[in-house]
């Protein structure tokens, strides 16, 4: 057998691939039952229990869908007007055309705006009806209409507690609503150490900041130094210790997806705090190594765990590492 291989050249060739897809296309206009108005957004499914596609119309009121050759049950859906259903076979190679023709629903008018509660500061919300799966955004306003019936809007906002309103649509009703969300408590987490161990209050701070984002607090973490970890990044800095980076990168993580904020090499005064207000504070002060009663006040020769890790200490020589934990941190400094 001859052909051209991959570089353009005429030659013989060892093998020859060939794919052949059972696909099929459907298509078709979706309008206004008994007009010729194209509809827009609808949501064309096709499923034949084994396999599943989904489209949109487009502005024109066509969609068109590429698939595996077989019987489906095709729907067109869109809020405010009747779902239509219908059985279509398909095959290869081939275009199956299906239209649909929707009846428009009683309906009513909803208009909408958020605020802040208590100060009416107009808000960007995301407008929720949970029950048809349907969300919008509000920036501050939105008009919607909707089919006569009852619903519960829900209304959230970043920094501000969800709310849930019921409402009724009438037919030919304008029904005009007014959302108020509160505010969420703001908290600041610092980690500050009283400027003896910068960094070293940073494992309480992370956790502080995640148990209150769990809370519903929108949380600002400033911490003097320019990366997380405090001791843990410390510890992890030993070759045999560093799987408890892993503990580092979980806080990070969850910090994100809690929608903390983190800002490093932040040092700030008193009157820097103030002038954040926030309703609520955390200090994260860290902690000094205290020596032992036995090192004497002028003691040279003897340095704490910290200090070795970090690099402030070099001992050299014989030494003796005293272990008073029976934890990581003696073994950490043997193997350094």
């Amino acid at each position: 057998m001859r052909g051209w291989d991959a570089n353009g050249f005429w030659g013989p060739v060892s093998a020859a691939f060939v794919t052949l897809l059972d696909s099929s296309t459907l298509t078709g206009t979706v309008v206004v039952s008994g007009t010729t108005t194209p509809l827009s957004g609808v949501k064309i499914t096709a499923d034949s229990g084994a396999l599943h596609y989904e489209t949109q119309t487009d502005p024109s009121g066509r969609y068109a869908l590429t698939l595996y050759a077989g019987t489906y049950t095709v729907t067109a859906s869109l809020l405010g007007y009747t779902g239509s259903t219908a059985v279509v076979s398909t095959a290869i190679g081939q275009t199956t055309v299906q239209d649909f023709a929707l009846e428009r629903l009683p309906w009513g008018v909803l208009s909408l705006k958020v605020a802040e509660l208590g100060t009416a500061r107009p808000l960007t919300a995301t407008i929720a009806l949970e029950a048809l799966g349907l969300t919008w955004v509000a920036a501050p306003t939105l008009t919607l209409e909707l089919p006569t019936g009852a619903y519960t809007v829900t209304v959230t906002a970043e920094g501000y507690w969800p709310r849930a309103y019921p409402l009724t649509i009438t037919a030919g009703a304008w029904v005009t609503r007014t959302f108020r969300l509160q505010p969420r408590p703001a908290l600041l987490v610092l980690t500050v150490d009283h400027g003896l161990r910068p960094g070293s209050a940073a494992e309480a701070a992370m956790v502080a900041a995640i148990a209150a984002a769990r809370r519903g607090h929108r949380v600002t973490v400033y911490e003097r130094n320019a990366e997380a970890g405090g001791q843990v990044r410390i510890a992890a800095g030993v070759a045999n210790r560093a799987e408890l980076g892993d503990m580092i990168r979980n806080q990070l993580s969850e910090c994100r997806r809690l929608g903390v904020t983190i800002r490093f090499g932040a040092d700030l005064s008193a009157a820097d705090v103030v002038a954040l207000g926030a309703d609520h504070v955390i200090v994260a002060t860290g902690a000094t190594p205290q020596r032992p009663w036995w090192v004497g006040g002028d003691a040279t020769n003897v340095a704490d765990v910290r200090e070795v890790l970090e690099g402030g200490a070099d001992p050299s020589g014989a030494g003796v590492v005293i272990d008073e934990l029976g934890f990581h941190q003696a073994t950490s400094v043997a193997e350094v």
